[in-house]
């Protein structure tokens, strides 16, 4: 990648990140592009060089997060452990990646309102391949003992655990007396309970 390309990536990432705080304030169909633009103090004019309007520009976050996701669940299920250790790790590391980056997985309640019809099918693609991979690690846990679950509910199981994670978006407060570790802690024992174990939850040094 030439270094031009470079500060148009990074200056892309910075306006999604900035434009997703705009979102989260007035919502998709409340934020303009020019709400945008005057959040990152910036013309629209040259917001509209790098997204062609709202639609792209959400799109393109939404295809970020879930791609640094699977990145995520895939560097994780590569380790030599068992099932039960790597479950504990990526349960964390997705509480901790919602919780950082709650603004654009909030947009992702609802995206039939949002995309395109074939932006929805590589996010519905997506998401499915992150989803694959818990398949893969709940499959992995009940074959080395780490986990309780019949292996044809593999599936049912595995919503349980996405499902009760990505709610954290609607009701989590950074005001609340746990702090960050404390609350993923406490959030990852009792996910870890959908499967049959309480895994490992000590921390690694």
């Amino acid at each position: 990648m030439s270094l031009r390309a470079q500060k148009q990536a990074r200056k892309k990432a910075e306006i999604l990140q900035s434009a997703l705080t705009v979102l989260a304030e007035k919502g998709y169909h409340g934020t303009t592009m020019e709400d945008i633009a005057s959040h990152l103090l910036m013309t629209k004019g040259a917001l509209y060089y790098y997204f062609k309007d709202k639609q792209e520009l959400v799109y393109e976050s939404q295809i970020k997060l879930l791609n640094k996701s699977i990145e995520n669940v895939q560097s994780i299920s590569e380790l030599n452990c068992f099932a039960s250790e790597k479950l504990v790790t990526i349960i964390r590391l997705h509480i901790e990646y919602l919780i950082q980056n709650k603004s654009g997985f909030e947009l992702m309640a609802k995206p039939n309102e949002i995309f395109s019809e074939t932006q929805l099918q590589e996010i519905f693609r997506l998401r499915e391949s992150y989803a694959d991979h818990y398949d893969d690690l709940l499959y992995e846990g009940i074959e080395d003992g780490s986990f309780t679950i019949a292996k044809d509910e593999i599936k049912i199981a595995r919503n349980l655990v996405l499902g009760a994670m990505n709610w954290i978006t609607q009701w989590h407060s950074s005001d609340g007396e746990k702090t960050l570790t404390e609350f993923v802690e406490t959030i990852t024992k009792y996910v870890l309970r959908i499967v049959g174990t309480e895994g490992n939850l000590t921390k690694q040094t």
